[in-house]
Order: C-alpha cells, then sequence, then structure tokens
C-alpha cells in the first residue's frame, strides 16, 4: 500500500457510508409509496409485506453504517496520527485539507495563497514524509 492509498482510505469509506445513507434515503420514499390496496380493489396483505421487507432492508443498511462510522472514526485517528508525524506545518495542513476535509489541490491553493504546481510539490514532499514514518511503499 502506498502512502496516498493509505491516506486515501478515509475519504473511501466516507463516500461508502454517504452511499448507504442515500440507499436508506430512498428505501424510505419507497416505503412512504407503497400502497394500500391490490389490484382488486381490496385491502390485502401484499403492501404490508412490501413495507416490512422495505423496513428489514433499512434496519440492516442502518447497521451497516453503524458498524462502517466506527471503521471511519478508527480510520480517521489513524490518518490524523501518520499526518502528525509530518513535522512541517503547511504539509500538515496539506494533507490533513486534502485526506480528511476531501479539499482538491485547487480549492487548497487558492485557500493556503500558494500556487497549484507549489500545492502538489508540497503534496508530493509530505507523501515522501508519511511514506517514511509509515515504511509503505
Amino acid at each position: 500500500m502506498t502512502a496516498k492509498e493509505y491516506l486515501s482510505r478515509y475519504r473511501r469509506l466516507d463516500e461508502e457510508i454517504n452511499a448507504k445513507l442515500a440507499q436508506v434515503e430512498e428505501l424510505r420514499r419507497r416505503a412512504q409509496t407503497v400502497g394500500g390496496t391490490n389490484r382488486s380493489g381490496t385491502h390485502g396483505s401484499f403492501p404490508y409485506d412490501r413495507v416490512s421487507e422495505i423496513t428489514s432492508r433499512i434496519v440492516d443498511l442502518e447497521r451497516e453504517i453503524n458498524e462502517e462510522i466506527g471503521r471511519l472514526t478508527d480510520v480517521q485517528s489513524e490518518i490524523r496520527a501518520a499526518i502528525k508525524t509530518v513535522h512541517e506545518e503547511r504539509l500538515r495542513i496539506i494533507l490533513e485539507l486534502h485526506y480528511i476535509n476531501g479539499l482538491t489541490f485547487d480549492k487548497i491553493a487558492k485557500k493556503m495563497n500558494y500556487s497549484h504546481r507549489q500545492i502538489y510539490r508540497f503534496h508530493e514532499k509530505a507523501l515522501e514524509k508519511v511514506k517514511m514514518s509509515l515504511n509503505v511503499t
């Protein structure tokens, strides 16, 4: 695993959680639209079975999300610890803004008043520092 891959784990896991949250919202929307009558116009058990099925899926997804949030917190702590091994403040800031806050290098450059090219150079230098401290490739 490279230093970049190591640091990128937080954002990937965060994106997975957000995707599951979107799935939960879609399932809730579907549960609300399940009709109360069957094809013959009478009330049957089908809609309630469908609501039950959807509710069960929501509960399962929410359980997965909670487990992943726990992992996300652990990964964030690991990544923050790795970033703290970089002694130069501006390099740490760049790593935190990019890998924890999810900012693009363009936004980081504007925020820190550096050129895009400088941010790339600082980023590469910071990755080398993380690589040395973690013994990764």
